[in-house]
């Protein structure tokens, strides 16, 4: 009996390693880690290292589906997108922008803000049209899942030595979860304060941890690539870009959106720009992004500076 339970628990392992291997094999991982560097501009280093970690520790992981959050999405209905940027990719502004220019709810940073809810109740979460930064970014692959593939998907990208400085100065330095999520950034030896006063750069650029870092986070934006549906996946890069060109990427996005009808017709775009700026830096840092919208008693602030 002993023998015959150690087989079958053997053959559970490697059944989830085959379907992990078939979500994204080494190969496809590399394919898309590599078009990312070129889009991005990454170096080789980084590039390399993703795809040596991806075969490595994830391509063997398992990827565990979540039964009760697919009887809910089938039962009560899910979200009708997924924003799967993870936090410090500029969700905030598309999650504010889209939520102007179509006139639908977007549940951003759902875990951490008491005004939306709570993801401890994922019925509740699963109410917003669209679900943005975490949980996502935790549980990517087993909300996509859960809607079984058919749901659209917007990644927000960033350059990977970017990403990791900024989440060196966050308060919180992780969205790390599921199964291949974005990574950790746990620099424990110093401060926030002292970090900021430093220099973030020469901080984060001193260490050892940080190439596996930067590895790790192009290695999740490669899976997503990888994972989705290509007809229903968007790819939005905000942070190299001109000033004008945040009205011709909020169109495109909300062509994608409405092509799988999502939203109000018309859209409105010019309401968007107005109210959550144009320039993306800038208007973070002046909060021309919160906007407070009225639901169910409470003050939302979906575009809070971060």
């Amino acid at each position: 009996m002993k023998f015959v339970f150690v087989a079958l628990q053997l053959l559970s392992v490697v059944s989830y390693a085959q379907r992990m291997r078939q979500l994204c094999s080494v190969a496809h991982l590399g394919l898309h880690a590599r078009a990312l560097g070129l889009r991005l501009n990454i170096t080789t280093t980084i590039v390399d290292a993703a795809i040596t970690l991806y075969e490595t520790e994830y391509a063997t992981s398992v990827c565990h589906r979540d039964p009760a959050l697919r009887t809910l999405v089938t039962t009560n209905g899910g979200n009708r997108a997924l924003f799967a940027g993870a936090g410090s990719t500029g969700s905030r502004w598309l999650s504010c922008a889209v939520e102007v220019a179509l006139g639908i709810e977007v549940g951003h940073y759902v875990e951490g803000n008491g005004t939306a809810t709570q993801y401890s109740n994922p019925g509740n979460a699963l109410r917003f049209d669209v679900l943005a930064d975490t949980p996502v970014g935790h549980q990517f692959w087993q909300l996509y899942d859960a809607h079984e593939r058919h749901v659209p998907v917007v990644l927000s990208l960033r350059h990977p030595d970017q990403w990791v400085r900024k989440r060196t100065l966050h308060r919180t330095a992780s969205v790390e979860g599921g199964c291949v999520g974005a990574p950790r950034i746990a620099f424990p030896i110093w401060g926030r304060r002292r970090r900021k006063a430093a220099g973030t750069r020469a901080y984060v650029d001193q260490t050892s941890q940080a190439l596996k870092a930067k590895a790790a986070f192009l290695v999740y934006q490669a899976f997503v690539a990888c994972v989705a549906i290509k007809d229903h996946l968007h790819t939005v890069h905000l942070f190299d870009r001109q000033q004008d060109d945040a009205r011709r990427i909020l169109a495109n996005l909300v062509a994608f959106l409405t092509h799988h009808g999502i939203g109000e017709q018309p859209p409105d775009i010019d309401a968007a720009i107005e109210t959550c700026g144009a320039d993306f830096g800038a208007s973070w840092r002046a909060a021309k992004c919160k906007y407070a919208v009225r639901r169910r008693g409470a003050v939302y602030f979906p575009c809070g500076v971060r």
